[in-house]
């Protein structure tokens, strides 16, 4: 006969590792019910292609459908990129090292309305070497 303390010690340290494991993923924002999220109308690059060396600005346009103060987040995803800090609704992109060969990297901006909405977009930038002119 099998001992049940046994498969209590099996199934209590896997229970407590699922309840972290979920609380952990959640977010902790509150939404009100009442608010809309923002939306992005525009994500653009100027330019889109550019020169290792030089850079890129980036910039999104949202609108608020209930009028709230939007704050701006950015992060960069690619190798050798530079995000200059911004807070705005522009961001200065640069590549700070030489590269072999063409690289994409895509930029993603967050659009908050600081009650708990939120709107997401991205846009691909490729990103040449500086001796490819």
């Amino acid at each position: 006969m099998k001992n049940p303390n046994n498969i209590r010690f099996i199934f209590t340290p896997i229970a407590v590792i699922l309840v972290i494991g979920f609380s952990c993923g959640k977010d902790d924002k509150t939404t009100d019910p009442q608010n809309s999220n923002p939306v992005i109308t525009s994500l653009t690059a100027d330019p889109d292609t550019f020169y290792a060396g030089s850079s890129s600005i980036i910039t999104v346009i949202a609108d608020d459908p209930d009028g709230d103060v939007l704050s701006y987040y950015w992060e960069a995803h690619g190798s050798h990129l530079m995000p200059m800090p911004s807070g705005s609704n522009t961001m200065e992109l640069t590549n700070c090292c030489p590269i072999a060969q063409p690289e994409s990297a895509v930029v993603l901006s967050v659009v908050e309305d600081g009650r708990g909405g939120e709107a997401r977009d991205s846009i691909e930038l490729w990103i040449f070497p500086s001796g490819s002119r």
